[in-house]
């Protein structure tokens, strides 16, 4: 149809039109906007993303020329006899802006017309009006004069000249604004004047032409733009309904008013049909819409909704309407109604009202619904009918009740609503309201219904009189639910000053008791010394009469205590009403109470209990104003000074609050008092011991700045009035200890509070408290510390946030940089470098503020400050969580400790114990952690490790050991047995472990569920479990695809293809094959493996080698060969030279240059120790090394330097051997590099050096050369005596910094391999064996004697070498050096044993190997070494001994002297 109607034009998309429209940019013209209007009608394939622009265009047009324009631009489109969708989309537009417009303005010609013309008839003169009071002939006390002479001064006149000259300006503006709101009123009145029949005819037509059954009652199927013509239906209805409306109130012509009768009584009727039958439940909004408006627009020209209207109220509405409309349409009626009554004098709605009253068509309705129908129609009324006319509607209504022959209470009840709504100012009618509620409650027999209404007219009059006066002929009954309901009433909580004054001097002066209960609903007491001293009568007469309130008086009237003021001025006329009423075994209670004397004064003790009472109810509902007025108050103070701060002491210690806020606030107000200069003498004395109290109870109120601000605030006062204060010394002082004790407290408990508050606010004049140093250089730093931490804390964030995004926030807070994840700046030491400004180091000072927060010692203060803030707690636990993963220590395990759940308690606690010793930490740490775990299981090993720790200190200071029970043990997991029985050797751990038929090997136990890779080849090599090898398989399996992971472990992978299996070691073979070589093929892994078989020397061995070179590419193996012979090349010239034995060094050194020289290294060669690719040898750089028959020499290699970040080149020396099996020194020094990663994991500073060996060949083998080293041998053939000499001749004087580094370096490396050679049993220790770095580490080498072999099979050595010049160099026994020696063999010792375990599954690997240091008897041996029958008390002691029996030894000479003798070795 588009097509046809734009045959001759030319069509353009909405994409063009968009395109445009912006082309024209943000301020176009409104000839530009008309255009882009008009150009619309071209546009095809309309979406709604075009509408904001037709919008735009349009409020253009109307802002320059008005919606005349408007309408004029959319003729075109209303003209045409067939609408296009475009043609729709730009008369929908325009009616939209216009009736956007109307509503603008809608509610000021509408809602404002009718009430000043109202008020025009019914106020003709502005005469003065008589108050209520004076209606009901009651007498009011003058108001005294707010202002007095001499109040004026030239400040507060300027004041109040330029707040008349703000208000001035303000009524010009407001004045300014109504002037261009009446032109654009009428504007909008010359608009509809000039609307057209054509106008209004088109638009009727085309609302005829559409089919409504089509879009509200049948499936859309998105054809013919349904839901465009339904946006006209809806602003069609609403623009006819404003012409309308406009046309009554302002008196215009309506154009068509036949037609559009005609059409508004079709088109509701329509509607109604539709909601009484099927329609589209999604549309039900819409269509009661249009409904309620066809209704309106047939009501105001009185059509026959007219007539209809009243079924609106009644059963048939609510047929058709449903709740959530029926109110809207019935106030939409209303609203009609009142206007056609104001313009035309139609009484439909003053007849609908009345009928509500006579027809009973309200009954299908709640109560509360008919309530709110009468109240939105009396609103109406009131708005549009003067006031006569509703008070006459009123009247017959009454009449109509009156004259009923029944009584009905529901009408009684519609009747005071309806009363209950209307507002007056005339005396006399509200004077006749009043007693129409008056007539209406003498006669319901359920008063009490209508005390709602009544409170609302009474309050809604502003009837300034004691209202006991209107309800005096009502029972006692009646008059307390009137109050109760009269005291809940907003406008009493706001107004009801004078209500309540009234009411409490009638409780006062009246006999029924009845009435106190009353008191409880008083929203608040006046404060006046007249209403006060009543109160206190009243208070009288309920202790005297306290029988009546069985469950006592703080209970009953717990209410009234909390609205009770302090008794302020009262206590001066206490002594003036002499007659008792209360009986003397109440006085005694009341007196025991307080703990007085029940001989003192009825009054007195009166005051003093209701202080007590009152002030306790409201400091436990958080209200102190009370103790405030009291502390202020002279009367009070004066008479009531001998007990008052015993009394106001005892309301704080017997009240109970949980409110930490309040606690704050509170302390604070009192100190504030406090800091007053005119503060009375006796305040003072109460606050302080106040202070003290809330201080005992809640002691968390230190941590606030705010109360040290304010005790500053007070002890500055006092200085500065120190003569007044002369005779307060003693209050003085209890200020002062009273702040020492918090200060004291602060300072064991948040050590960085502390800080911060001594720096920054408490006076060093007056109080002599130091800050607590850590490592901080000075006080500046302290201080830039403390303030960043309490930054960092009081802003710490509570909204949910994860440990990473903490530690972002941290960062930022520290550095002003900010951090995202992924970027440096991580806890492990990056946080030097910003990745966000291309890597600018941070400052000094940014980089130690970062520091501080890494320390996670403020967590704790953290917690302890801000523990109860939600949110705090759960982001806490977040930060250190992350904080462990990253960086594990026991010191932030533990303050996550602090906030942890029970669950999350037990994990923690199992994985401190699991991960074991740690040397960083110190022995409160270790104490702390086992105080946290009382009770449970990990108490038990906790307690050992603090005993060890004791032992080693020499503090003998012992935890008691708890006893494991059985039944415990079979609750704990399998891997908590397992560290029982490794570390501990309970026997009934290992009888448990053994009934769970726990895998063993070695003597040790295994979880085949956690497995490690030593632990997965012990397996392999133990169990004939398939189901334990395959689960072993796995693991490796997963191992392998990380790489090179396993090439530390080739050496035991081979010894378990040598091994020789009871069953399926064929299969077991094969399958380690395919999971751990096949999975290594293409790495240098498949390398180490390839040299390890060879250095096996068996022929059974080599299918395994060409599994190994089957699954390389071709690549690959042409880089082995190349390897191949780069190796095989320089091994033979060691093989070569063999038969030059005998030859000097110098020819041996000439003839292994000249051979390296005919050497060529093939391309893509690597150096096997390091894996650094070889570039050249460095020429002339072969030499011979020492020994008896074969030639190894040693050649230096230029590598690419791998490990420098930078790159370059390096020079890197090895060792090539001939005729030499190294693969015993394989695997000492495999468990070498394990010692060193336990000591190094655990923090230990002991040194080794792993140094390089590989296994190359059978019988060959290259070893990596420890640089910048000599051999003790070499010190003795350059005449040397002994090492006291060579440290001084090569470090200096023995005070200075290189030769105590030197002697520390020895020391370190001594220990470590003083265990080495222990607990290997290392043999063969002369000193051609031991080496001796530039930087004094000790470094042992060559290890062709070990486990259960020595030289000659004679085992002469001592376990440990400790000669006389290393046990001088030491310093002797008594020796720093020698201590620290001690220390760290007990500490290294005691961590080897806890690792016990896999030490000895690594060696015990090697039993398959054929390495000739095994016998039947090593792995006994070995473990034996470990002395797991000790318990970790007795290690020191046991390590003490083994030091002592291997110092300065006889055997030890002998075994240097014999190879000085057969071997030349000197010593």
């Amino acid at each position: 149809m588009k097509q046809e109607l734009h045959a001759e034009r030319e069509l353009i998309s909405c994409e063009d039109y968009i395109t445009r429209g912006d082309s024209l940019g943000e301020n176009i013209s409104v000839e530009q906007a008309e255009e882009m209007f008009l150009l619309f009608g071209d546009v095809k394939d309309y979406n709604e993303s075009v509408h904001e622009k037709l919008i735009l265009y349009v409020q253009a047009v109307e802002q320059h020329k008005g919606l005349e324009a408007c309408f004029s631009m959319a003729a075109g489109a209303l003209a045409r006899k067939r609408k296009s969708e475009v043609d729709l989309v730009q008369i929908n537009t325009v009616l939209e802006i216009t009736i956007a417009k109307i509503k603008k303005h809608e509610g000021k010609w509408v809602e404002k017309s009718p009430e000043q013309e109202v008020r025009t008839k019914t106020e003709a003169a502005p005469v003065p009006e008589k108050g209520a009071s004076e209606v009901f002939d009651i007498p009011r006390h003058p108001l005294q004069s707010i202002i007095r002479s001499g109040l004026f001064t030239f400040k507060k006149l300027a004041r109040l000249r330029n707040e008349m000259r703000l208000k001035r300006e303000r009524a010009e503006k407001v004045v300014e604004q109504d002037e261009q709101s009446k032109e654009e009123e009428q504007d909008l009145i010359t608009f509809f004047a000039g609307i057209t029949e054509e106008t209004v005819d088109s638009l009727i037509g085309i609302m005829q032409e559409m089919n409504t059954a089509k879009i509200f009652t049948e499936e859309w199927d998105g054809s013919e733009y349904l839901n465009i013509q339904l946006d006209f239906i809806e602003l069609l209805l609403c623009f006819l309904e404003m012409y309308v409306r406009s046309a009554i109130v302002f008196g215009h012509q309506i154009m068509m008013k036949d037609a559009l009768v005609e059409f508004s009584n079709a088109q509701y009727k329509e509607y109604i049909m539709y909601l009484g039958g099927l329609f589209i439940e999604e549309l039900e909004g819409e269509l009661v819409g249009c409904f309620i408006l066809s209704m309106q627009i047939s009501l105001l020209l009185r059509g026959r909704a007219l007539v209809d209207c009243y079924s609106l109220f009644s059963g048939e509405g609510k047929a058709i309407l449903r709740d959530k409309y029926i109110f809207h349409a019935q106030n939409s009626v209303l609203r009609s109604l009142g206007l056609l009554y104001y313009k035309e004098r139609n009484t439909t709605l003053i007849d609908i009202v009345y009928s509500f009253y006579t027809t009973g068509c309200l009954d299908t309705f709640t109560p509360q619904q008919k309530k709110q129908i009468i109240s939105q129609a009396v609103d109406i009324l009131i708005k549009y009918l003067d006031q006569e006319k509703v008070l006459g509607l009123v009247r017959r209504i009454l009449y109509l009740y009156d004259s009923a022959a029944q009584y009905s209470e529901g009408m009684a009840l519609l009747i005071s609503i309806f009363l209950s709504k209307i507002r007056s100012k005339s005396p006399s009618s509200i004077k006749e309201i009043n007693d129409f509620f008056i007539t209406i409650i003498s006669r319901s027999p359920n008063k009490i219904e209508h005390i709602d209404s009544y409170c609302a007219f009474l309050s809604m009059h502003d009837i300034g009189i004691p209202l006991h006066h209107l309800v005096r002929r009502f029972d006692p009954q009646f008059i307390s639910n009137f109050y109760s309901t009269y005291f809940r009433h907003p406008f009493t909580l706001e107004k009801g000053t004078q209500a309540v004054g009234d009411f409490i001097n009638f409780v006062c002066l009246s006999a029924e008791l009845t009435y106190i209960y009353i008191l409880n609903m008083v929203p608040f007491i006046p404060t006046s010394p007249f209403i006060l001293h009543k109160l206190f009568l009243i208070y009288k007469r309920i202790y005297a009469n306290a029988e009546m309130f069985p469950r006592g008086i703080n209970t009953e009237l717990l209410l009234l205590q909390m609205k009770t003021p302090a008794l302020v001025g009262v206590a001066g006329y206490i002594f003036s009403d002499p007659k008792p009423m209360i009986k003397s075994k109440q006085l005694k209670k009341m007196a025991a109470t307080v703990k007085i004397s029940h001989k003192l004064n009825e009054d007195y003790i009166l005051f003093l209990i209701l202080v007590y009472s009152v002030e306790k109810a409201k400091i436990e509902n958080y209200n102190y104003n009370g103790i405030i007025s009291y502390l202020e108050d002279e009367v009070t103070l004066k008479y009531m000074g001998k007990h008052l701060l015993q009394i106001i002491s005892m309301v704080h210690a017997d009240a109970s609050v949980e409110s930490i806020d309040f606690y704050k606030t509170y302390a604070c107000e009192l100190l504030k008092r406090a800091a007053v200069p005119t503060a009375y003498p006796l305040s003072l004395k109460i606050i302080v011991e106040v202070l003290s109290i809330l201080v005992q109870k809640e002691p968390s109120l230190i941590l606030s700045d705010e109360i040290h601000i304010r005790f500053k605030e007070c002890f500055d006062t006092f200085r500065i009035n120190e003569l007044s204060m002369y005779n307060l010394k003693e209050t003085f002082h209890k200020y002062t200890k009273l702040y020492e004790s918090i200060l004291a407290r602060i300072k064991e408990e948040v050590i960085e509070a502390y800080n911060y508050i001594v720096l920054n606010i408490v006076d060093f004049g007056l109080f002599h408290a130091l800050p607590v140093m850590r490592d901080e250089r000075g006080i500046k730093e302290l201080l830039n510390r403390s303030n960043l931490i309490m930054k960092i804390i009081k802003a710490f964030p509570s909204t949910p946030m994860q440990g990473v995004e903490i530690w972002e926030w941290l960062y930022s807070v520290c550095t002003k940089k900010p951090h995202k994840p992924g970027a440096p700046g991580n806890i492990s030491g990056g946080a030097a470098v910003d990745a966000h400004s291309h890597k600018i180091p941070l400052s000094e000072e940014e980089y130690a503020h970062l520091l501080y927060a890494i320390n996670t010692e403020w967590i704790t203060d953290l917690i302890t400050i801000r523990g109860d803030t939600p949110g705090i707690i759960e982001n806490t636990r977040n930060y250190l969580r992350w904080i462990l993963d990253e960086e594990y220590s026991l010191e932030t395990l533990l303050v996550l400790l602090k906030v942890s759940t029970r669950e999350e308690k037990k994990k923690l606690l199992k994985r401190a114990v699991l991960t074991g010793y740690n040397m960083k930490e110190d022995l409160s740490v270790y104490y702390s952690l086992y105080q946290a775990a009382k009770g449970t299981f990990y108490e038990y090993p906790l307690a050992h490790t603090y005993n060890f720790l004791s032992a080693l200190t020499k503090t003998k200071k012992f935890l008691k050991v708890k006893t494991l029970k059985e039944q415990e043990l079979y609750d704990l997991s399998i891997d908590e047995l397992i560290f029982l029985s490794t570390e501990h050797g309970d026997k009934k751990v290992l009888e448990v472990l053994i009934k769970k038929q726990i895998l063993n090997c070695a003597g040790f136990f295994i979880d085949i569920n956690r497995l490690s890779t030593v632990e997965a080849l012990s397996v392999i090599a133990n169990s004939e479990e398939e189901q334990d090898i395959f689960k072993a398989l796995s693991y490796l399996e997963g191992e392998a695809a990380k790489g090179d992971s396993l090439i530390f472990y080739a050496p035991q992978i081979v010894h378990l293809l040598r091994k020789e299996y009871t069953t399926n070691g064929n299969e077991i073979k094969e399958a380690l094959i395919k999971t751990v070589l096949g999975k290594a093929a293409a790495s240098k892994t498949a390398h180490a493996l390839i040299w390890e078989l060879n250095a096996q020397g068996l022929s059974t061995l080599n299918i395994y080698k060409d599994a190994i070179l089957s699954n390389l590419s071709q690549e690959d193996r042409d880089q082995y060969a190349r390897m191949d012979v780069f190796l095989n090349n320089f091994a033979k010239i060691s093989q070569n030279l063999q038969k030059h034995v005998a030859v000097d060094r110098d020819t041996k050194k000439r003839m292994i240059n000249t051979e390296i020289s005919g050497v060529v290294i093939p391309e893509g060669c690597y150096l096997p120790t390091t894996g650094e690719p070889v570039v050249r040898v460095i020429e002339g750089s072969g030499r011979a090394l020492q020994s008896a028959e074969k030639v190894p020499y040693m050649v230096t290699f230029k590598v690419e330097d791998t490990k420098n970040p930078e790159g370059g080149e390096a020079d890197r020396q090895v060792i090539f051997k001939f005729g030499d099996d190294c693969r015993q020194d394989v695997l000492a020094l495999q468990i070498i590099k394990l010692f060193q990663n336990i000591f190094k994991e655990k923090g230990l500073s002991v040194y080794l050096y792993p140094y390089m060996v590989m296994a190359t060949g059978y019988g060959s083998g290259i070893i990596e050369v420890i640089p910048q080293s000599i051999s003790r041998d070499q010190l003795g053939r350059e005449r040397v005596n002994n090492l006291v000499d060579y440290f001084s001749l090569k470090y200096g004087y023995r005070e200075g910094h290189r030769y105590i580094q030197a002697l520390k370096n020895f020391v370190e490396s001594f220990a470590g391999y003083s265990l080495v050679t222990y607990i290997l049993n290392i043999k063969d220790r002369h000193n051609g064996n031991i080496m001796l770095t530039d930087d004094g580490h000790l470094i042992h080498i060559d290890f062709g004697f070990m486990l259960d072999i020595s030289p000659g099979n004679i085992n002469i050595e001592s376990p440990i070498k400790i000669t006389d010049e290393i046990f001088s160099l030491l310093g002797g026994a008594e020796g720093e050096a020698f201590i620290l020696y001690r220390e760290l063999m007990v500490k290294g010792f005691y961590l080897l044993r806890k690792r016990a375990r896999e030490i000895v599954l690594m060696i015990d690997l090697g039993r398959h190997s054929g390495i000739p240091c095994y016998t039947s008897a090593t792995m006994k041996n070995l473990i034996s070494r470990f002395r797991l029958d000790l318990s970790d008390v007795e290690v020191p002691g046991f390590v003490y001994k083994l030091i002592a029996s291997s110092t300065k030894k006889l055997r030890t000479w002998i075994y240097d002297q014999y190879q000085h003798m057969t071997n030349n070795i000197a010593f």
